[in-house]
This record gives structure tokens, sequence and C-alpha cells, in this order.
């Protein structure tokens, strides 16, 4: 069965309890770049989830410094997936970065584009704000501090259907048959 975050993770530092977050809560500040945040309560720990997670520790990270999610891939579907899952959690802004195209010996450049229907076959990366890292790291521990990943008891403690989601999106981005 699934459960959802506010079964899992107290409230320690208000008199709120999780119930009156969920109730109450409409938008929390992302910053200039981003916008608002438009929380789906109860957030579940369920399949999408776990793709997110998933999809973190492939082709993911979580900067160290600013505590942005980031996911690149060149693959459209697996981006789209990415975006998807993340939908579901979080309603808020992506920042979609593509790769210039640049020969071997040069350095790698980056430009902004407005939506992945202008990734044109090469690598992007997915950015979101640091509001979204920090209820990831609630929700499981620190499992994923720039490119060092581990699973934590909060994800081996997961239900089922979070894990299957988990380990479909991880080979997605790096599994192979040999």
């Amino acid at each position: 069965l699934d459960y959802t975050f506010s079964d899992t993770i107290p409230i320690n530092l208000s008199n709120y309890t999780w119930k009156d977050v969920e109730e109450n809560l409409i938008t929390i500040k992302a910053g200039i770049r981003y916008g608002e945040v438009h929380l789906k309560f109860p957030i579940r720990i369920d399949s999408n989830l776990g793709c997110v997670i998933g999809h973190i520790f492939g082709d993911g990270s979580i900067d160290k410094k600013f505590l942005r999610i980031s996911y690149y891939n060149s693959n459209i579907e697996l981006l789209k997936e990415f975006v998807r899952c993340m939908s579901v959690i979080f309603d808020t802004k992506v920042l979609i970065y593509v790769e210039k195209d640049r020969s071997f010996n040069e350095k790698s450049e980056k430009y902004k584009v407005n939506s992945l229907n202008d990734i044109k076959g090469t690598n992007a990366s997915l950015v979101y704000p640091k509001i979204c890292a920090v209820i990831l790291c609630a929700l499981f521990g620190e499992f994923a501090k720039g490119k060092k990943k581990k699973i934590t008891k909060e994800i081996r403690n997961s239900n089922l259907g979070f894990k299957k989601g988990l380990i479909k999106a991880f080979f997605d981005d790096d599994g192979s048959i040999d």
C-alpha cells in the first residue's frame, strides 16, 4: 500500500500538524527564476516519487552548494518522464538547459530553452528549486549529495510501488545487459 508524506514526517519546529499544512498551505516561494511551488498534498510515497529518486540516482544530482535538483539526459522520453513525475509531486517551473554543439577540445557551454520541444538530440539538464530538494531530503534523508548517492533507511523501508519506480528509472538511465 502507498502511504503519504504526512504519515511519515513529524513537524518538530512548530505547533502546526501536517493536516494543518496540507489543508492550508497554497504555495511556497522559490525565488525569481522559479516563481512558486504549488505542493500537491498529500505527498504520496508511490511509483512517481520512486521514479524521481531513481532518476536522481541514475543521471541526476542534488547540488551540494545550492541544493537544486538537476537531471541530465539526451533521451527526450526520459526527460519528459522526469518532468511528468516531478509535476505530480511539485507544480513548479523547471529550468531547461541544453549543451551547445562543440568539438572535443572545446569547453562545454549551455543555454536556456523554454520547452522540452526545443531540445534536438543533445544533452539537456532539468533544474528544479531548492525547496523540492529539501522536501525530498526530509522524506528520504541525504540520499544524493552531488555525485555521491546512497540508499538510506527511508528508501529501504519504502513501499513496493516506490521501489518499482526507483529501480525502473535507475535502470532506464544506467542499466544495460551484457
